[in-house]
């Protein structure tokens, strides 16, 4: 039903850094993609067509809006910004099991 992926604009050590407390064992998203290897995420927002294979099923989550753009806002959502206290909120295996149940 789902692919999920991580699409970050965050440099590669710091989203090793929160994967390993999010996905430890590296199961649960299929692909990673981060800054390192996409620098333009940073001047030109995240284009979800780098990662997804089907943009009538791509959904970005994200807390700032420029990163839409490139869909011209069509697929993303909204969120709030995501806090250092962020991790231990959301390591509680509630969200983990729904990305297997989804997978």
């Amino acid at each position: 039903f789902a692919i999920p992926h991580v699409y970050t604009a965050a440099q590669e050590s710091y989203t090793n850094n929160i994967l390993d407390e999010l996905d430890p064992d590296r199961s649960l998203f299929d692909k990673v993609i981060h800054r390192d290897e996409f620098p333009q995420i940073v001047r030109e927002g995240k284009d979800l067509r780098v990662g997804a294979d089907n943009m009538q099923r791509a959904i970005l989550f994200d807390d700032k809006l420029k990163n839409f753009e490139p869909q011209n806002f069509e697929n993303g959502i909204a969120v709030v910004p995501f806090t250092s206290g962020g991790v231990a909120k959301c390591n509680n295996g509630s969200w983990t099991a729904y990305l297997k149940e989804i997978k």
